[in-house]
């Protein structure tokens, strides 16, 4: 069975470079590519870590601070995040140029390779 996971980042800003981005919140749905059935979802929301989120991204996505202080960072969830993707195809509304990079850069930092081109 081959699968799409769909799936959408809230980052703690608008900036390109993954370098300077951390993930505040994942969503991913996973779904049978034939019958587009859902097989599976995924959410985490994470601390941002050493990365303050913008008051622009936050204007934007609602997530402060406060909201995310006490939760683990994506580096505690990648590998759960990892293995939610393994094998399957992506998608995702301007995920080439935004979400993929943001989420390789993250999974590179939790020690994760991801070889999101295959």
């Amino acid at each position: 069975m081959s699968k799409i996971v769909f799936f959408d980042l809230e980052t703690t800003g608008i900036e390109r470079d993954p370098n300077n981005v951390r993930i505040v919140e994942i969503s991913a749905l996973k779904v049978d590519s034939n019958t587009l059935e859902e097989i599976d979802r995924l959410y985490y929301k994470c601390n941002n870590g050493d990365v303050p989120i913008s008051p622009g991204a936050t204007a934007v996505h609602g997530i402060s601070e406060e909201d995310v202080k006490d939760l683990p960072t994506f580096h505690v969830i990648a590998k759960d995040v990892y293995k939610f993707f393994e094998g399957c195809d992506i998608g995702g509304y301007y995920s080439t140029f935004y979400d993929v990079p943001i989420l390789n850069m993250s999974f590179l930092r939790a020690g994760l390779n991801w070889n999101f081109r295959q």
